[in-house]
């Protein structure tokens, strides 16, 4: 835990930052000492809920053989 846990405090941290909306908290404790556990909590900053997201089209370069063919199969046009 000692190795990881600046990692998982900055990715909280930036977690609470990227979503305003959510109010996010931890819990660790240590069986053996208790001075090594700790408590993290971000409160919320925003009451409004972002808009839902879209359909993203794919990029030209990202797009194989095999997601044509599987967009193909889904599509109810004739092509």
């Amino acid at each position: 835990w000692t190795t990881y846990k600046s990692r998982v405090v900055q990715y909280l941290q930036q977690l609470a930052i990227i979503t305003p909306y959510a109010r996010l908290s931890m819990d660790y404790s240590n069986r053996s000492d208790e001075k090594k556990g700790m408590t993290l909590r971000f409160e919320r900053r925003s009451e409004q809920m972002p808009a839902q997201a879209r359909e993203v089209k794919h990029h030209p370069r990202s797009v194989n053989n095999l997601l044509v063919q599987q967009l193909l199969e889904r599509t109810s046009t004739r092509t």
